[in-house]
């Protein structure tokens, strides 16, 4: 499933502490805060992203630049799978002196309850802005970005603008923007019309489904596929080997092979584990919760489905 923008919190800016406007927020979906600060003749204070619903966040890290003597700063911070409902805000507050602040939040479907999080920062003078993470398995980017100095235009390069606020004093604005289902290294970045002294934060959520994983097989070896989940898990082998699915969820987990093997299936929750085989084997399914698990026997063979909840199964043998 791919991570999605389901809302926007109405940002605040000004002086002191801020709060977003409130909004309904869903069970399950994962709660971003964005802020800055612009601290004149000194070195901005630090930022602390909360919420009304006393929900914990985790700031993967927070970034100041130097503008002429005037210090900038900018945060970021989530929840995962926190308490969620009607007249949700979130909120900050500002160490130090500071006066020209900016915050926003938004809310996104589509993450995993625990998400693996990777994140990064970048800094610069330029009129183009970026910053880059690298996610191991598919993820949801979101990246932050501000600027210091006299107002001048953003525009998104490359991904999706999910909000900007503009300090009305024009000492700063803040920018946020994503991608989705990316693996590897991505950038989320920005044009801006006139160059600025800017600083940029990134962060890559791990999405809910992930993609799927096919592997063709002809000599003996040993598979683990150790992910955070798995549409499909498809195996083709002509030998005699292993399989290891360490997953927090599987969606199908298919076997077709034609000697003597093992597979081990240990998952949170297994959609479908499918299995065809013609000689002696064994299928062990150790998992909290199988929606089903089909197979079909031509030789004698053993099953062991030790499991809180199945929901059928289904056995053909000869």
């Amino acid at each position: 499933m791919a991570g999605a923008l389901v809302g926007t919190f109405t940002a605040a800016e000004g002086a002191g502490n801020l709060t977003t406007g409130s909004r309904t927020t869903t069970a399950g979906n994962l709660i971003t805060g964005h802020a800055a600060s612009y601290e004149f003749s000194g070195t901005g204070g630090t930022i602390v992203i909360s919420d009304n619903k006393s929900n914990s966040y985790t700031e993967p890290n927070q970034l100041e630049i130097n503008v002429g003597g005037d210090g900038v700063n900018v945060a970021m911070a989530y929840n995962a799978n926190g308490t969620r409902g009607t007249t949700h805000t979130v909120s900050t507050t500002f160490g130090g002196g500071s006066n020209a602040h900016t915050l926003a939040a938004h809310e996104w479907s589509g993450i995993e309850a625990t998400p693996t999080v990777v994140s990064a920062t970048n800094t610069g003078t330029s009129t183009a802005v970026s910053a880059s993470a690298t996610a191991g398995a598919a993820s949801l980017y979101i990246g932050t970005m501000v600027y210091g100095g006299v107002s001048t235009t953003i525009a998104v390069n490359g991904s999706t603008q999910a909000s900007e606020t503009d300090e009305n004093s024009d000492f700063q604005a803040q920018a946020v923007a994503y991608r989705v289902t990316l693996t590897g290294a991505n950038s989320v970045a920005w044009t801006l019309a006139a160059s600025r002294q800017w600083a940029a934060l990134v962060s890559a959520f791990t999405e809910a489904g992930g993609g799927g994983v096919t592997t063709t097989k002809t000599m003996t070896e040993t598979t683990v596929i150790g992910d955070s989940a798995l549409d499909v898990a498809q195996r083709i082998r002509l030998q005699s080997d292993a399989t290891t699915i360490n997953d927090q969820l599987v969606y199908g987990a298919r076997r077709g092979n034609v000697t003597s093997d093992g597979i081990i299936i240990g998952d949170a929750v297994v959609y479908g584990a499918r299995r065809g085989v013609t000689t002696s084997e064994a299928l062990i399914l150790q998992d909290d919760d199988i929606q089903w698990t089909r197979r079909a026997r031509l030789a004698s063979d053993a099953l062991d489905i030790t499991d809180g909840f199945i929901s059928w199964r289904r056995l053909a043998g000869a």
